[in-house]
């Protein structure tokens, strides 16, 4: 079976126009902009596995802020919602990070996709493309940033980044961190009665007896917006030989 292989390059050789932002198409012509942003988390999941010896955090999430363009473009000034995940191999300090930003909310908003290079000091160093609706035009550049999976992103620069990262060979991380063939063999609908980085405990809503799941690092979903007293749908299955947590939703 052929496995998935990303080349993400954030280098000069690989951005013809590093350091620069580009609007083409039906904007007048072909101008220089630059731009700043942060953006906070307003949701994320983040969990760990190991493959091939390393230890890899993968984190998905959504993160909201605001960016600033340049003058002759401060029109395009406003919020700005960007949609993340990124893998870090933290035994060897790099990775990469990839998704898609949104900015405002009328005839003005700016919509693409982004990928770049990622450290262990949570420098991004890539390249973005999108499109303003207002003219028409394309946005093409290099894009620099600070980013934590708790925080979100920092110290953005669209256009003028300063950062420089090597390319990264990327396959698939953690293949080897969950075991084939890992059935759920229990579910479980009702209330968490306990609740610990160990363990997990909801009582049946036909009041059978309380049952209970390990949760096992890299295995385990995330237990983000959980806690003693919510609704949930809980599965678990044999990991290792024990009741351990594979799927977790929270209802109501």
């Amino acid at each position: 079976m052929r496995r998935p292989i990303v080349i993400a390059v954030a280098t000069a050789a690989a951005l013809a126009t590093a350091g620069l932002a580009l609007a083409t198409l039906n904007a007048p012509g072909v101008s220089a902009t630059t731009a700043t942003f942060t953006a906070a988390k307003e949701r994320s999941e983040t969990r760990t596995c190991t493959g091939n010896g390393d230890t890899y955090e993968i984190t998905e999430g959504r993160y909201v802020g605001a960016v600033d363009f340049a003058d002759p473009n401060n029109d395009l000034d406003g919020p700005v919602n960007i949609q993340a995940r990124s893998v870090l191999n933290k035994t060897k300090g790099i990775g990469y990070v990839e998704g898609w930003f949104r900015t405002k909310d009328d005839d003005r908003r700016g919509h693409g996709k982004f990928v770049g290079t990622l450290d262990a000091s949570g420098n991004v160093d890539g390249f973005f493309q999108g499109r303003v609706n207002r003219h028409y035009a394309v946005l093409l550049g290099g894009m620099s940033a600070k980013f934590s999976a708790a925080g979100g992103f920092t110290e953005g620069k669209l256009g003028n980044g300063t950062t420089s990262l090597p390319a990264v060979l990327v396959g698939r991380p953690c293949k080897d961190s969950k075991p084939e063939g890992i059935a759920v063999r229990l579910v479980v609908k009702g209330k968490v009665s306990k609740l610990d980085a160990a363990s997990i405990t909801v009582d049946p809503k036909d009041a059978t007896p309380a049952q209970a799941c390990d949760i096992k690092a890299g295995t385990s979903p995330s237990l983000e917006g959980v806690a003693v007293g919510s609704e949930v749908e809980m599965g678990c299955g044999l990991v290792d030989g024990k009741m351990t947590l594979l799927k977790l939703k929270k209802r109501g």
